[in-house]
């Protein structure tokens, strides 16, 4: 005999196949992407809700498996605001963490995470790592006509900095240029003047 097909759309997957084993159907369930059907729920049902249909006969519900998934968009190399914009444009939501970079300027994407290309879903996360410039640091302090080139130089090495302008171990430091304290980018020099 006939019987009349319930309506599952809006219900649970495990809801919608009780709904029709109880009206004597069998439930065959497929799934599809959705980004506006949260996941496990029915989006769609064939034959369709209150048409007749041959007792135990199948109805194929249709179950949401949650947003789809996209490609991460390459925004490396891009300002932090058109990366935004891209990755917005793309369906992400995005996180920014700042890291000091000697080679990237300031405010230029160096990385995503996901990395470029790996498949997301849709309002997830993603990660960009953006240059914040060159680390900065300050010019070692020193006691003119007592600190030693010897151990003046060390205290540049340690701080990433490179010294010029003094050759003799023993000698004392007068005066640098920058100033002692003045905070410059990782990796410059600092030219010192000294006297035996």
């Amino acid at each position: 005999g006939d019987g009349t097909v319930p309506d599952v759309v809006g219900r649970t997957q495990a809801a919608a196949e009780s709904l029709l084993k109880t009206n004597n159907f069998i439930p065959e369930v497929k799934e599809a992407a959705s980004d506006t059907v949260p996941k496990g729920t029915v989006i769609s049902q064939s034959p369709t809700a209150n048409s007749k249909a041959t007792k135990n006969s199948v109805v194929t519900i249709t179950v949401s498996s949650g947003p789809g998934e996209v490609p991460v968009p390459n925004v490396i190399n891009l300002s932090s605001l058109a990366a935004s914009n891209q990755l917005g444009q793309a369906g992400f939501q995005v996180t920014i963490k700042q890291q000091s970079s000697a080679t990237i300027a300031s405010g230029i994407v160096i990385s995503t995470n996901p990395a470029p290309g790996a498949k997301a879903a849709k309002n997830s996360t993603v990660e960009m790592t953006v240059s914040s410039g060159p680390e900065k640091v300050a010019v070692p302090n020193y006691t003119a006509g007592t600190t030693t080139w010897a151990t003046y130089e060390t205290a540049l090495t340690n701080a990433g900095l490179v010294g010029a302008g003094c050759a003799v171990d023993a000698n004392k430091i007068s005066s640098t240029n920058p100033a002692q304290g003045t905070q410059v980018n990782k990796g410059s020099t600092v030219t010192v003047t000294c006297a035996p």
